[in-house]
Order: structure tokens, then C-alpha cells, then sequence
């Protein structure tokens, strides 16, 4: 009996060892399941955070269209990275949330202007640009959303499928970039800044002959200045060598920049421009004055190598990027988009810091950075 004994309460111990392993090995099993799956979706470290930006982000993704296409968004929030709450599309400028256009819907306008090609939502106001190219409408319709107010435009099209490229507007005006065709083979394109003023509907407008640019990098790779009334382009030579074309539209003279130094945006400083070059290892300003000479006592170094592992982000190689900077309160945000995540980065231009760095691993299955949105903290503002 002593001997049964032993070997039954051997038996239970082996068996109890057993479920012990077993669970172990479960807990393994959902702890690498749970680690792959983390690294196959969307997650986000946070590398600086200091609370001093006015601004969170957020990024739009999609793969290329067809029958699959999908989307994705989401939104750094209080230091973490949520899915977003509204729904995107994509725009020829971006991305702009599905909901938009029930703004419009709720104060009676729910006629069908045609395809929505921009959204902007400032703090005081919401523009709409549509395109009827459906019923081949040769105008634009444009809203403009104050509290309770609704203001219409129209802006005249050449042809049907003339397209508005940009748009942006301030406290008096709206800016339309338009590249229009002259003639049926495309040889005779002119881009077209329409400024509409808000309060009158009143219209000005600006031309130039696309050719004067040479090839333009990115189809948001131009900007108008109203400042100065220049546009502004980053273009390529005939050597493929970067360069910058500022066309003022008073005088009718083209100042053409070759660019020594690597630039992928332009930002409209206080007192002129300012070059952007962002990369894994450091961000450089290059500044210039209003008339496009160079001030390199204003030139801006922001090292990351003190901050991040640059080895972690390697370099793109996926077909598109979006190097879009933007310029807030004086601080510059911006990613730096490697192949398996992006650097996001806010930077205080008067302190020359790092404020906020984070970290971010792109999803899985052919999606990629469309572009990326500025969220006010307090107001949600885009």
C-alpha cells in the first residue's frame, strides 16, 4: 500500500507539473502572439514629450487604389496613438474627414456640387472646393463656413478636367491653385492662382506658363506667397539637380535657386523662408530673406543622434513619402519616414530643441503615409 501510495501521489505531482508547463507554455504562446501582432499593427513610442506643442498629428494611410483599397488613421493623443474617431478620404491634398461635408447638410445645403477636392478647417472657418466634373460643370464651387454663415463662390474653369491643385486661405482671402489647359496635347499648361476675397467674393487672378517651372518634385511642391506674390516651386533642372523657382507675379521675373545643400520643403518664416532638410540623423534649416538671398547667420542645426537610435530608422524604400512641414506658433512639425516606422518630429525653432519626437511603425499590408494633420489640442481643430 505504501508503495501504491507513493506512486499515485507521483503520478498527481507529474500531472500537476504538467499543467504547470502547459500553462507556462500558453502564456508564452499568447505573450508571442501578442508581441507579433503588436509589431505588425500601428504602435508608438514615445522618444521626447515635454507637453510644450499646441499641436498632436495624426496620419492617414491607404494602399493603392482597386478593388482592395483600404484605408487607415490615427492620432497621437496625450501621448498615446488612438484610432481615429472619424472616418477619412483621400484628397489631391491630403486626406479630410467623411463628416465633413454634414456642415454643409445640417444648414440646408444638400444638393450635389460634385466631388469635394479640399477641406480646410481653420479655427474661425471651413472651406469647401468641389468639382462637378460629373455633369462637366465649368466652375468650381466653393463654401466658406462661419458659425451660422454660409458665403458661395464660383470660380470659371477653361476646360472640364482643369484641376485645383491647392488651396489655402487667411483672415481676407482665398488662394486656388489651378493648372489649366490650353491645348489638347497638355503642351500649353498655366497655373492659376485665383485669390477670392472672403468678404466681397471679389476675384483676382494671377498666371504664369507651367513650362518657365521645368518638372516640379511633388504635386504639393508649389505654393503661392501673398506676401510677396511670388509662387514658389521645388523643382528639377536639366542635370536632375534640385533646384527652387520663386516667379514674382508683380514684376514678371523668375529668381532660379540651384540648391547646393538638400531641401525637400519650403516654410514661410517670419522674416522670409526657410529650407527644410530632415533626415534620420539631424534636421536643418536653411534660411533665406524675402528676396530669396541667403542668411546663413539664421541657419538651424537640431542633432538627433543625442536623442534616438538612428540606426533603428532604415532608409524608405516604398514608392511614396509625404514630406510635408508645417510651421505653428513657432514650432516646425514634421516626420522623417524610414521603412518600417517614421520619426515625427516638433521642433522649437527660437529655442532650437526637440520638443516632441515619436516613434511611430508603420502598418502591415501595402498601406502607406498619404499624409499627415495637425490636431489642436484644446479645440480639435485639424
Amino acid at each position: 500500500m505504501p508503495s501504491a501510495l507513493i506512486m499515485r501521489k507521483g503520478k498527481q505531482m507529474l500531472r500537476r507539473t504538467r499543467i504547470i508547463w502547459f500553462c507556462i507554455f500558453i502564456r508564452l504562446a499568447v505573450f508571442c502572439v501578442s508581441w507579433w501582432a503588436w509589431q505588425k499593427s500601428f504602435h508608438l513610442k514615445t522618444l521626447v514629450s515635454n507637453g510644450e506643442t499646441v499641436y498632436e498629428p495624426g496620419f492617414y494611410y491607404s494602399s493603392p487604389s482597386g478593388p482592395l483599397h483600404r484605408t487607415a488613421f490615427r492620432r497621437i493623443q496625450a501621448g498615446h496613438l488612438r484610432q481615429g474617431n472619424k472616418e477619412y478620404i483621400q484628397e489631391y491634398g491630403g486626406a479630410y474627414p467623411t463628416e465633413a461635408e454634414n456642415t454643409l447638410k445640417e444648414r440646408g445645403y444638400e444638393e450635389f456640387f460634385g466631388q469635394l477636392m479640399h477641406y480646410r478647417h481653420y479655427q474661425d472657418k471651413e472651406i469647401y472646393v468641389y468639382d462637378n466634373w460629373y455633369e462637366e460643370k465649368l466652375f468650381w464651387q466653393i463654401f466658406v463656413v462661419s458659425g451660422e454663415t454660409v458665403k458661395e463662390f464660383q470660380v470659371a474653369k477653361t476646360e472640364t478636367f482643369d484641376s485645383v491643385t491647392n488651396s489655402t486661405a487667411d483672415d481676407k482671402y482665398i488662394y486656388l491653385q489651378l493648372n489649366i489647359n490650353q491645348a489638347l496635347n497638355g503642351d500649353n499648361m498655366v497655373i492659376v492662382i485665383v485669390r477670392i476675397e472672403i468678404a466681397t467674393g471679389a476675384q483676382e487672378t494671377y498666371r504664369v506658363e507651367a513650362k518657365d517651372f521645368g518638372n516640379i518634385i511633388s504635386r504639393r511642391g508649389s505654393w503661392f506667397d501673398p506676401r510677396t506674390e511670388r509662387l514658389i516651386a521645388l523643382t528639377y533642372g536639366e542635370s536632375r539637380q534640385k533646384e527652387l523657382q520663386a516667379y514674382s507675379f508683380r514684376t514678371g521675373e523668375k529668381k532660379t535657386i540651384v540648391l547646393e545643400k538638400p531641401a525637400s520643403w519650403v516654410l514661410a518664416s517670419e522674416d522670409g523662408y526657410l529650407l527644410v532638410n530632415a533626415n534620420s540623423g539631424r534636421i536643418i534649416f536653411y534660411a533665406y530673406d524675402l528676396d530669396w538671398n541667403p542668411a546663413p547667420e539664421k541657419d538651424i542645426e537640431i542633432p538627433l543622434v543625442n536623442i534616438a537610435d538612428v540606426r533603428r530608422l532604415k532608409p524608405l524604400a516604398s514608392r511614396q513619402i509625404d514630406e510635408s512641414v508645417h510651421l505653428a506658433d513657432g514650432i516646425v512639425y514634421g516626420c522623417i519616414e524610414g521603412e518600417n516606422a517614421l520619426w515625427y518630429y516638433a521642433v522649437d525653432l527660437e529655442a532650437q530643441k526637440v520638443v516632441a519626437l515619436w516613434e511611430v511603425q508603420h502598418p502591415k499590408g501595402k498601406l502607406y503615409l498619404q499624409s499627415h494633420l495637425l490636431f489642436h489640442k484644446e479645440t480639435g481643430c485639424e
